[in-house]
């Protein structure tokens, strides 16, 4: 089934800028902010490198740095939200870090009851509810708020993502299985942090609000791979390729293609490889793969759950300022676990 589900307000709080505007165009400058840390060292004993939130101290940890981090992002999108939303509290379906060392269920639980106490402007007190699928976390939470929304059970949903990497015993897990991008490793990440949200709203409630349109969600679909990270087969973008073909399927009008791709990509062999093989299958679906692909992780880092909603943001400012490739777009993301999802964006009418 082809949604017509309209994303009508963006926000962001990254490491090269505080809205999503003003990220957008630093990832479209080529703006990096990967830089040494001022304390912390990677395997080797060299300053580990990445980016990261300068302003919150290196003791704001765990669930409080991603709590912070994730206020100022909600605080981001209210700012894009000419009017107050309606009084009956929207939905609010945040993605958040998988559970690995450094990030356990009771960390979810703090994020969460802080949270509830929260009182945003323009977006009031939402009901929170969260994904717990990492990287692909966001896009999955897309696609269920499309569904609900398309389905007739809500007409608005926040949908947002927030992580960060920087926490000891996370980086020091990082640095035990070479994941980290050094002189030592052959294909590691640079860890980054942030936080990103959207507002989705069907078409009456967005004519009845008076919010513009950014971009539409066409499809959204999540998948399961089963030659996960680490295993001892190699991952020959099996799953991948399904879930872009399911998207295409639902979404992408016959005799169209895909104009621009955003993806998680970090430098890490497993995901490049697994691209490159699910490319292989399913090629007939982009315009030029070899040109259109963006991978943002230059700029801020790996930022895990957080990837989602600032691919929709990038896409969405991209079409904003006129220099997408062409009207559609398609963000993938997968995580560790083997989740993998992909959303099918078509340019919106703005107003």
């Amino acid at each position: 089934m082809t949604l017509e589900t309209h994303v009508v307000a963006l926000g962001a709080w990254t490491p090269v800028g505080r809205t999503a505007a003003s990220a957008a165009a630093a990832v479209r400058a080529g703006i990096s902010r990967i830089q040494e840390h001022p304390e912390w060292v990677d395997a080797a004993a060299e300053p580990l490198c990445g980016a990261f939130d300068a302003t919150l101290p290196g003791e704001v940890q765990g669930a409080t740095r991603v709590l912070e981090l994730t206020r100022r992002g909600l605080l981001s999108l209210a700012s894009d939200v000419s009017r107050a939303l309606p009084t009956a509290a929207p939905s609010l379906l945040l993605a958040l870090p998988e559970h690995r060392p450094g990030w356990t269920g009771a960390d979810d639980a703090a994020v969460l009851e802080g949270l509830h106490q929260l009182q945003l402007p323009q977006l009031g007190r939402p009901r929170v509810t969260a994904v717990l699928r990492g990287h692909g976390g966001g896009l999955h939470a897309i696609e269920q708020a499309a569904q609900l929304i398309s389905d007739g059970h809500e007409q608005l949903c926040i949908v947002g993502g927030t992580d960060s990497y920087w926490q000891p015993q996370t980086l020091a897990w990082l640095n035990r299985e070479q994941r980290l991008r050094s002189t030592g490793t052959r294909s590691g990440f640079l860890p980054g942090e942030a936080s990103s949200f959207v507002i989705l709203a069907s078409a009456p409630a967005r004519r009845q609000l008076g919010l513009p349109s950014f971009s539409l969600v066409r499809a959204a679909h999540s998948h399961v791979e089963a030659v996960r990270l680490g295993s001892d087969d190699e991952c020959l973008g099996v799953g991948l390729a399904e879930l872009f073909s399911r998207v295409a399927s639902s979404g992408l009008p016959a005799g169209h293609l895909i104009d621009d791709i955003y993806c998680d990509l970090n430098g890490e062999r497993y995901r490049t490889d697994e691209w490159g093989f699910a490319l292989l299958r399913a090629a007939g679906f982009f315009r030029d793969p070899t040109k259109s692909i963006h991978f943002p992780a230059d700029a801020w880092g790996d930022v895990g759950a957080a990837s989602g909603p600032l691919f929709i943001a990038l896409a969405s400012r991209a079409w904003a300022r006129n220099y997408a490739r062409g009207p559609r777009a398609l963000a993938f993301a997968g995580s560790d676990s083997g989740a993998r999802a992909a959303v099918l964006l078509e340019r919106g009418s703005e107003h």
